[in-house]
């Protein structure tokens, strides 16, 4: 799997070398995205999708994950196309201390991640707190929330986040 780093990446993307696409969801790429990136999130990625160009294709997504699975993805339905996964993310670009633009057109600005981590961490603490004082049936949701963790672990798409980027206040302002 090739892949780039945020300078190589800046270098092209200025020489207008490459094709740029964000695998993020909606939500995450209105809130902070790279200039010129395409958003195609990684559930509906496809070689059809995909702009009709002769030049590589770069996939980025917030940390690296998703947009390996996105080379492999198209990899695996178009072997000759050249394709790359940006190291560690938007947030490596950023750490590189190039530009993001943010957009602040949501309701919540809280990241989906941290939506996520607060949506778990209260489930987990409820269900403990209601299995020890309430009733023992009740630690069946920390059970189901450890094993959602668990599912998002390894397969990298996590059902919880896909439900919290439909909600209300993770879409744009009227």
């Amino acid at each position: 799997m090739k892949t780039i780093n945020a300078h190589e990446l800046k270098k092209k993307l200025e020489s207008q070398e490459i094709i740029l696409i964000d695998v993020r969801e909606q939500i995450e790429h209105a809130q902070e995205s790279i200039a010129g990136a395409q958003l195609i999130p990684l559930q509906t990625l496809s070689v059809a999708k995909l702009p009709a160009t002769s030049k590589p294709i770069v996939f980025h997504c917030r940390a690296g994950k998703r947009s390996l699975d996105a080379c492999q993805k198209i990899l695996s339905e178009n072997p000759n196309l050249d394709v790359y996964s940006l190291e560690g993310g938007i947030m490596a670009w950023r750490d590189a201390g190039f530009e993001v633009q943010k957009s602040c057109n949501t309701i919540c600005t809280l990241p989906i991640e941290r939506q996520l981590q607060l949506l778990e961490g209260g489930l987990t603490l409820f269900g403990t707190l209601s299995g020890l004082y309430l009733s023992k049936i009740l630690f069946v949701i920390p059970i189901f929330v450890g094993l959602g963790q668990m599912y998002a672990g390894l397969s990298g798409h996590c059902y919880s986040a896909c439900l919290l980027a439909q909600m209300p206040w993770n879409h744009k302002k009227p």
